[in-house]
């Protein structure tokens, strides 16, 4: 009898203090991340709002701060690769959310890498539907830089060399004179080698390598390692691959 009537005002205390969506924070962390871990479009949108409701709850929350950038970024990142209706504007739209939301982490625990590097990826995100040019006279090149080489620098092997991608991928779409192509070439050979043979980024690493090769005027090592991308189970990268091997001939 003394065990359950404790119990019970320990639920009506935690109630009082806490408040329902607080106290069952755990559950709710579990049903969005179940839904960004099914993907799809749906999904991930979903996913998306249900970390904002978590974070609404718990604003000093920075596991749901930077979710909440994680999901936007995939949501608009997807929605562009699927060529959906009004694509840019909701990379512009879900990039900019994902910004505010990964300055509001990085703020609470900078020494992690999450806010950062969802920073950089969800102001990618933002230039794809507004434009490189745009987003560079609005300040974000410094911005992503700095978020990019923080991230490198506290954790380079986060999801099999990501960090080491992004930071590349942001010195090969700088238009001239800010790019830097041979930088940009040191990192994806770095990432060639920390990154797994069979990661699922190994497509998307591939066909940045092959641009970047082709670019720079190396036709045969382009081609190469672009034929490996074209017969990838990565449906948007295999097709990017078979488009530029297309052009090459």
């Amino acid at each position: 009898m003394f065990t359950k009537f404790s119990f019970m005002h320990l639920i009506l205390l935690l109630l009082l203090f806490f408040g329902p969506l607080q106290l069952f924070a755990a559950s709710d962390f579990s049903e969005a991340d179940k839904l960004y871990n099914a993907g799809g479009i749906e999904n991930l949108k979903k996913a998306a709002s249900q970390y904002e409701k978590i974070a609404s709850a718990d604003p000093n929350s920075f596991e749901a701060n930077w979710k909440i950038a994680m999901a936007c970024r995939e949501y608009a990142e997807q929605c562009k690769r699927q060529n959906i209706p009004d694509w840019e504007e909701i990379c512009k739209n879900y990039g900019k959310k994902g910004i505010q939301y990964a300055e509001i982490a990085i703020k609470l625990d900078p020494s992690k890498i999450y806010g950062h590097y969802y920073y950089g990826a969800c102001a990618g995100s933002y230039a794809d539907g507004i434009s490189i040019i745009k987003a560079l006279s609005e300040g974000l090149k410094d911005k992503t830089q700095n978020s990019f080489e923080t991230s490198y620098q506290i954790d380079k092997r986060y999801r099999d060399g990501l960090p080491v991608v992004a930071l590349g991928r942001f010195w090969q779409v700088l238009p001239w004179p800010l790019h830097d192509k041979k930088k940009a070439l040191n990192l994806y050979r770095e990432a060639e080698k920390i990154m797994p043979a069979g990661s699922k980024y190994r497509p998307e690493l591939n066909f940045y390598l092959g641009e970047l090769l082709e670019d720079m005027g190396n036709d045969a090592e382009a081609r190469s390692i672009l034929e490996i991308a074209a017969t990838s189970d990565d449906s948007y990268f295999k097709e990017k691959a078979k488009q530029l091997l297309s052009e090459m001939k």
